[in-house]
């Protein structure tokens, strides 16, 4: 479908249910809260107060420029930070806090409630272990008490549900021997093997070519609408924001500067950022030149006193460099803009 008239986009099918139960103020649907989230390596401030909410069966994307904050973000989610790595404000899991979470608390919430799909899939699988020893090792790690011939067999299906025609062959084979769009298979179906609540895609089509990025986004979709279960993906491209998400968070200088629901955010972007992140696609039947947006991200060490895209945005005033803007919210979202786009 076409929103908006701008972009040609397709959502997910509960998108007004969850936009509008969330910024309603409703909780009650809530898996996943993000409170304040803060992350610095020493004075290099990575991630700076962001607070978003995932609810339940809801996909939910995150995106912005290279070290804009999105990865960083992603592993705080499961407390799978650097040693170097501070972390302030709260991530709540079902009330539970992950930063806070004890060490055997966080080895019954990663991999078990909450999946990972890493972005780099060859660097995910360990290449001297088959694939059929790493997910049966998986399986008995998560559901103590299992045989490895059970183990093995819900290997078997978990391969043949990510789309994988021949799951033995799989199962006995190295991760060299592997194309990559089937190490991807294989790393998603790592994630989703202790039928997880929530699953955090990082990058999942990095490195991908066109024709396998669908199928892993496809595949994505099913999961999510088959189990009902939440997903977060994490990723630089706005075509798979557009095509997989309800709901979508525009991370710049480690902080969300927009939130809305995916058709408001292509047909009514309300930040100068995710205007010219957009204006930045290629469209379909014209060959003007791509605007490209001047300058380059910051790298923030230190306590954010103005806004961040101040020296690359068209529309900055003095407020811009005086202070940070706070969050506006709308009927559709929030933003953080003193001069936003009507």
């Amino acid at each position: 479908m076409t929103r908006g008239g701008r972009y040609a986009v397709t959502g997910g099918s509960n998108q007004a249910a969850v936009t509008s139960g969330l910024l309603a103020g409703v909780r009650d649907t809530a898996l996943l809260r993000v409170e304040d989230l803060s992350v610095r390596f020493g004075t290099l401030r990575a991630v700076s107060g962001v607070s978003f909410e995932v609810s339940k069966g809801e996909f939910f994307g995150i995106v912005g420029e290279s070290g804009s904050g999105k990865s960083i973000t992603a592993r705080s989610l499961i407390n799978l930070l650097p040693s170097s790595a501070v972390a302030s404000g709260s991530v709540l899991f079902r009330e539970q806090d992950v930063l806070r979470a004890s060490g055997k608390d966080l080895r019954s919430l990663r991999g078990r409630a909450i999946g990972f799909v890493f972005q780099d899939a060859v660097a995910a699988l360990d290449p001297v272990y088959t694939i059929g020893a790493q997910l049966v090792e998986a399986y008995m790690a998560s559901t103590p008490g299992v045989s490895v011939g059970v183990a093995r067999r819900r290997a078997n299906d978990l391969l043949a549900e990510v789309g994988i025609s021949d799951p033995e062959r799989c199962l006995a084979s190295y991760p060299h021997q592997l194309s990559g769009g089937m190490k991807q298979r294989v790393v998603i179906a790592a994630a989703l093997i202790s039928d997880p609540e929530l699953i955090i895609a990082d990058e999942p089509t990095t490195a991908l070519d066109v024709t396998i990025q669908r199928q892993v986004l496809e595949l994505l979709q099913g999961v999510v609408a088959n189990r009902g279960v939440s997903a977060i993906i994490i990723t630089h491209d706005l075509g798979v924001v557009a095509e997989v998400c309800d709901r979508v968070a525009v991370f710049y200088g480690g902080m969300i500067i927009e939130e809305a629901d995916t058709e408001t955010l292509f047909s009514r972007p309300r930040h100068p950022y995710t205007s010219a992140l957009l204006d930045s696609l290629p469209k379909l039947g014209t060959r003007k030149a791509f605007k490209a947006i001047p300058g380059a991200p910051p790298k923030i060490s230190k306590d954010v006193g103005s806004c961040p895209f101040q020296p690359r945005c068209a529309r900055a005033m003095p407020e811009c460099s005086a202070a940070m803007p706070p969050d506006i919210w709308a009927d559709a979202g929030r933003f953080r803009c003193h001069n936003p786009l009507p």
